[in-house]
Order: structure tokens, then sequence, then C-alpha cells
């Protein structure tokens, strides 16, 4: 008799075993497609959250960053560095420092490296009486801000007075008449108007700026300045002892100061907020890692105790096949059927089991994983479906029935014919 005809009349008049062991198989299957398709899609899920918040983060900070130029360009210099021995109650009651150093200092500072500043403009102040204009007036000295060596040159905030120019602001200029270009006398010097500022309503509208060169020699200054200006950089705010650590460490016989401003704690709490949403994706981050770790951990507990008990119950039931098939297997052993016939015969029987199980248990998978109700998110069902781990399922089914066979099927095929037949 050949061994094809005798699995096909095993599965037609053995129909409640093959019967269960579908139903078994189907049920392994379809559990366990179900747990990986949906452990594929929220790890799918997790993917695109951390991809998207991680954009995110990089959007709000490039945006923030762009906000903060904008911002410290627009609110000018906020670091002022001072002669030591400079007593702070009389320089904020005259506006001016009374005591100079050298102007090299701002070398100093530039070719220093430093971190904590930019910007760096040496200035020379003074309250002066214009006599011609017949008012009070805040001169400053300027010459062009101080490059970094080895860095790309950035915008001046406060452009460079050409020589022979001048520079009013709105209260000095107001009532003169005066026109862009015009001629005009200050301190028995000629100077050419190169801009009116408009009205302001602080202390600029009464300075006017000229060249620092000239400033210098108009008070027998050469060589000296009583100030450098600078604007801290987006690592140091907040922090002037980092600042005055810093700039002190290179010229100890200076002090630093920093001036508050409405814009600097405006450009701070836009960064305070742009860390605190850093944070809360951060948060969000490690919650889905933990929600995916939770789910995997889950999955690898179920998946190993689903096959062991269903192999334990495949293995029941082919015992209990080959039981009731007992003196069957005795008169073909007798006719001379080999053992490895028999062997073969329920192994096939498994194996085949397992593949046609594996079909309806993949498909009402399938059909569970595409209405349950998934979290909220652009993904659909679809992105569960990988055919990788479907395909590793696939070959699950006929593994574990051929496993859960095998000791049985060994018993049935070691069994001598005469004493099976002898018992009977």
């Amino acid at each position: 008799m050949k061994l094809s005809r005798l699995f096909w009349r095993e599965l037609k008049f053995r129909s409640l075993h093959s019967i269960l062991s579908l139903l078994a198989v189907s049920l392994t299957v379809g559990v366990i497609a179900t747990v990986q398709m949906r452990l594929e899609w929220r790890r799918a899920d997790t993917e695109r959250v951390l991809s998207e918040n991680k954009a995110e983060v990089e959007q709000v900070f490039a945006k923030l960053e762009d906000e903060m130029r904008k911002i410290t360009k627009a609110m000018g210099f906020n670091v002022m560095v001072l002669p030591a021995e400079q007593n702070l109650a009389d320089f904020y009651a005259n506006d001016f420092a009374a005591k100079t150093m050298p102007e090299n200092y701002v070398n100093t500072l530039a070719n220093a490296g430093i971190v904590t500043v930019q910007h760096l403009l040496p200035i020379l102040q003074k309250k002066v009486f214009w006599e011609e204009a017949k008012s009070t007036a805040l001169l400053i000295g300027v010459r062009g801000e101080v490059p970094f060596p080895d860095t790309v040159p950035k915008s001046p905030l406060l452009q460079p007075v050409p020589k022979g120019h001048i520079v009013l602001g709105y209260e000095l200029h107001a009532n003169q008449g005066w026109k862009q270009g015009d001629q005009i006398s200050f301190q028995g010097a000629e100077f050419t108007i190169h801009e009116l500022k408009p009205q302001k309503g602080n202390k600029d509208d009464i300075t006017l700026w000229i060249p620092l060169e000239q400033a210098q020699s108009m008070f027998d200054l050469e060589g000296e300045i009583n100030a450098i200006l600078a604007l801290q950089c987006k690592c140091a705010w907040a922090d002037i002892a980092k600042v005055r650590e810093e700039l002190t460490k290179l010229l100890p016989d200076t002090q630093v100061i920093e001036f508050s401003s409405r814009a600097l704690a405006r450009a701070e709490a836009r960064n305070q907020a742009a860390d605190a949403r850093k944070k809360g994706l951060e948060q969000e981050n490690l919650n889905r890692q933990q929600i995916l770790l939770r789910e995997e951990r889950f999955a690898s507990t179920l998946i190993p105790l689903i096959c062991l008990g269903t192999m334990s119950l495949l293995a029941a039931l082919t015992f209990v096949n080959v039981r009731d098939r007992k003196s069957e297997i005795g008169i073909l052993r007798a006719v001379g059927l080999s053992r490895a016939k028999v062997l073969q015969l329920f192994l096939g029987k498994a194996a085949s089991l397992g593949l046609l199980g594996m079909l309806p248990g993949l498909a009402v998978a399938v059909l569970v994983f595409s209405q349950l109700g998934l979290p909220e998110s652009p993904l659909s069902w679809q992105d569960g479906l990988k055919p990788l781990s479907l395909s590793l399922i696939a070959l699950l089914a006929p593994l574990l029935q051929g496993i859960a066979a095998w000791p049985p099927a060994v018993w049935a095929a070691n069994q001598d014919p005469a004493t099976i037949l002898h018992e009977d």
C-alpha cells in the first residue's frame, strides 16, 4: 500500500483528530500572528513618533536660534568692560567712565579665543557741552568692531563712523534743520553729517558719534579708551559670572558689567520654553519606548507559552491517535511496512496538518488585527504586516506540529508487531 494512500485514509477516517489538530494550529498561528503584527505596528509607530519629535525639536531650536540672533542683534551690546578703578556709582550717574585703559585691550580679548562674548567694540565716552549747538551731549568715539581671528566675519551691531563724519541723536538735530551731508562744527572741528538718528526715547537721543581716533585726539587720550562693548553669547546668557570670569582672567585690571534688557528677558523666556518643549518631547519618546518595551516583553512571554501549550496538546492528540491505531500499526508492520514508513506516516500527517492550519490562522489574524482599535495614529493596520515576520510564523506551524508528533511517532514506529498482535 502506498504511503500517500495511507495518509489520506488517515485524514478521512480519523477526522476528529485532524480537525482538533487543525484548530489547535490555526488558533496558535492566529494568536501569535496577531501579537506579532501589533508589535510590528507599535515599532513602526514608535519610530514615526521618535522621528517626528526629533524633527520638531530640530525645527524649534533652529527657529529659536534664528529668533535669538535677531533679538540679540536688535537689542545691541549688553556687556561692558570698564577699568577696574572706575567707581560704578559715578559711572551710572555720569553715563561714562572717567578712568581709561589701553585700546589694545580689545585686541587681547579678540586674539584669546573667548567664547562668552562676541562683537567687541572699543569706545571712548565723554559728556560734553557742545558750544556751537548750545547743548549738552554724550560723545562716543567709535571704530570698527574688532574681528576674532579664524572666525567667519559677523555683521556689525554698530557701523563705524567714517573719518571726518559725525552721527547725531534726535535731540541734537531735531531743532537745527540739518540734513545728511551738511557741514557742521563740533568743538572747533569741522564734520560732515553722516546720519541723523530717529527718536528712540533713551540716551541715544542726546548722543553723537565720531571716529574713535578723532575723539582720542580731541581729549589728548591717544591710544586710550574707557570701555569695551560686547554682546553675550547664548552660552552665557543669564550667567554674567561666567563672562566676568573669562574676561577678567585675561584683563585683571578691568571689571565687567551687564545691561539688563527686556529683549534679553524675552529671549531667555523663549529659550526656556524651547527647553521645556524639548524635555516634553524627550519624555514622550521615553514613554513610547517604555510602552514598546512592555509589549515586547509581553510577546516574548506569551508566544513561548502558547507554543508550549500547543505542542503539549498536539503531542497528546497524536499519542491518542497512535494508541487507538495500535492494532492497525501492528498489521501494517506485519505485512512489511518498515519503521521508517510508519514514522513518515505520522510525521507527514503532522506536517501537512501544520501547513493546512497555517492558512486559516493567518487569515483570521489579519482580519482580527485590521478590526482592532489601534491607538490614534496616521499609520494604518497594514503597517503591522511584515512579510518576514509572517513568513517565520507560517513556518512555525508545521515545525510545532512536527516536534509535537515526533515522540509518539517514534514510539509507534518502534512497536514490535508480534507483541501488538499477540496483545490483541
